[in-house]
């Protein structure tokens, strides 16, 4: 199992162990899934750039002894908190932030979690800042059905997004089997396992409008030992019923 463990964390793949319960409101998020048990580095990115190159500048954030201590991200301009949450079979949990990026011709905010300070990320939380056309006529969705669709075929796929409710109202959610990170994960292409690992994941995504901005939830779960894809399905579903709970807004005194 521990080299199976290896080859996933090389792909951008954490083999993420059962989450316990189904979260349905904020009351459940340290049953569902606790806060971080360590954060061992929070990293500022000098740029994301979903356009083709993949190169990074890392910088040391700021707030990183906040951070680390209070495990939460505030973003006060927007009006955000995220909770850095613990996954399952991730030991240390390493952050990478980026805000104002305009890299795909929007405003993106990134936050980004990994097992080590050079590995891709595994899980994801993107907000996005809708133009004003999209925001008028309620097109948001559809302009990720058309974005997410366009990245599925590049990659010879054809995934399903379907409709859900969840604690952040209406949202869209699509899962790509054998997907995995890269350093821009999730805004770039769709990158999949390779044959020749004999390793398989699934990728799960949400899609919600939080005050007129698009908020991208996504993570990758490797597949256990002896485990379906139907079952990893439905783990993966259990699991970001838990994550998605990280993002709330900021106390109107903060």
């Amino acid at each position: 199992m521990a080299g199976r463990i290896s080859g996933l964390r090389r792909l951008g793949v954490i083999a993420l162990g059962a989450a316990a319960g189904q979260a349905v409101g904020a009351a459940t998020i340290e049953r569902s899934l606790p806060l971080a048990s360590k954060i061992a580095g929070v990293w500022e990115l000098g740029s994301q750039p979903c356009n083709g190159s993949h190169l990074n500048a890392y910088t040391r954030h700021p707030d990183e002894a906040r951070i680390r201590e209070s495990k939460q991200v505030e973003f006060p301009t927007l009006g955000y908190v995220i909770h850095v949450l613990q996954v399952p079979e991730v030991q240390y949990t390493y952050l990478k932030l980026k805000l104002d990026d305009r890299s795909r011709g929007v405003v993106d905010h990134y936050f980004l979690m990994s097992d080590a300070d050079l590995e891709p990320p595994f899980a994801a939380i993107v907000i996005t800042e809708l133009p004003d056309e999209v925001i008028r006529d309620h097109k948001a969705f559809e302009a990720v059905r058309m974005l997410q669709g366009a990245l599925a075929r590049e990659a010879g796929l054809q995934p399903a997004l379907r409709e859900i409710i969840g604690p952040h109202g209406p949202a869209l959610e699509m899962l790509v089997r054998d997907r995995v990170a890269t350093d821009c994960f999730p805004t770039s292409e769709f990158q999949l396992v390779p044959p020749s690992e004999g390793i398989h994941s699934i990728g799960i995504s949400r899609f919600v409008v939080v005050d007129e901005r698009l908020v991208e939830f996504s993570a990758i779960l490797g597949l256990k030992d002896r485990e379906s894809m139907e079952q990893a399905e439905r783990r993966a579903r259990a699991f970001m019923d838990g994550f998605w709970l990280a993002l709330e807004k900021l106390p109107k005194n903060s």
